[in-house]
């Protein structure tokens, strides 16, 4: 009865382990992924392959992810995060150096079929578990926010890496990266990350509705759903992960090649390169919105909104020959993109 009349602290810390995941998908996403323009001209010239043939070995990345995500689901179970978590730096810090080291296209398919294996062990699984375990209420926000980073790093960061780039070559590039991935993330990891509110004394926001066992809380916190071994057989798994697979890959296409297209369709790289920041910074309030959304409106209308939103943005850019198009296709995918 003590329990279930226990006042929350003004502050609660859980917003704290948002920032930090937020953080932490700042440099996962935005510098490590969401800076690729940066790299595609001059890497696939200097390998003298195709730019799609270059960019490709993101598509290696995504498919190595997805196999290995039932795996390291079931991986974590009975097992903390943070350790894993701070492996996983290391790895990927290792996996860009290597970049830097590349001589051929087939190194960095085999590279980023590594790196998208072991991402499991930072993003995949610990960043939604643990703000699971810190919010009943708000998850979809929650989750919303952490994701926020990748729009506004990317953004800062591609800039930066671009100057690098041309002033020093590519492989700088990449080791530059790796840097600061490392520099951002390990400190977060170990200063802000709590795994549950337990670790502080304290109970998961939204405990007070779930100790009076409101509806409104056993919606949100009553577990559901089935095993791996389940999950494998099941068609409606199999379904989901293509699904998102190929809207990954829709997304992070059209996204990759943005600067090139516009450059191609007689834009000057400046403006180009405006465009690309503009669908950097919408994904900020993007994510934050859709995490709303997703709490408000439901799973099914909101993915359906953002792949209309999706395949909308790409017909405009194709036609996007004259200003001021590209911009309002920044807007649209930035947002459908989050």
């Amino acid at each position: 009865m003590e329990q279930t009349t226990r006042k929350s602290p003004p502050f609660f810390y859980g917003w704290v382990v948002v920032l930090g995941c937020m953080f932490i998908q700042a440099a996962a996403v935005g510098i490590l992924s969401n800076t690729l323009s940066a790299f595609i001209v001059p890497c696939s010239t200097d390998l003298q392959v195709g730019r799609a043939t270059f960019t490709m070995y993101t598509s290696f990345g995504m498919v190595s992810g997805l196999v290995m995500a039932p795996f390291w689901g079931e991986f974590f179970k009975n097992r903390r995060f943070k350790p894993f978590m701070l492996l996983g730096c290391l790895l990927i810090t290792g996996c860009m150096w290597c970049y830097s080291l590349a001589t051929s296209v087939y190194h960095f398919y085999i590279i980023a079929a590594v790196k998208g294996v072991f991402q499991g062990l930072l993003m995949g699984v610990p960043i939604p578990r643990i703000l699971s375990n810190w919010f009943i209420e708000k998850r979809g926000t929650a989750m919303g926010i952490a994701l926020a980073g990748s729009g506004l790093a990317g953004s800062i960061m591609t800039p930066i890496v671009s100057a690098t780039v041309q002033a020093s070559g590519w492989r700088a590039g990449f080791v530059q990266l790796a840097i600061v991935f490392l520099i951002i993330t390990v400190p977060v990891i170990l200063i802000f990350i709590r795994e549950t509110p337990e670790e502080m004394g304290l109970k998961p926001l939204g405990w007070e509705l779930q100790a009076q066992n409101k509806p409104e809380a056993v919606s949100v916190s009553k577990l559901s759903g089935m095993t791996r071994a389940q999950a494998l057989k099941s068609k409606t798994y199999w379904c989901y992960v293509l699904g998102l697979f190929l809207s990954s890959a829709c997304g992070m296409g059209i996204q990759n090649n943005i600067i090139g297209h516009l450059v191609g369709n007689g834009f000057d790289a400046a403006y180009a390169a405006r465009v690309f920041s503009v669908t950097m910074l919408v994904l900020v309030p993007g994510k934050i919105i859709v995490g709303r959304m997703y709490d408000t409106v439901g799973m099914k209308l909101t993915t359906m909104i953002l792949s209309l939103g999706l395949s909308a943005s790409a017909v405009m850019l194709a036609f996007a020959t004259r200003s001021p198009l590209p911009m309002i296709f920044a807007v649209i995918f930035g947002f459908a993109n989050a």
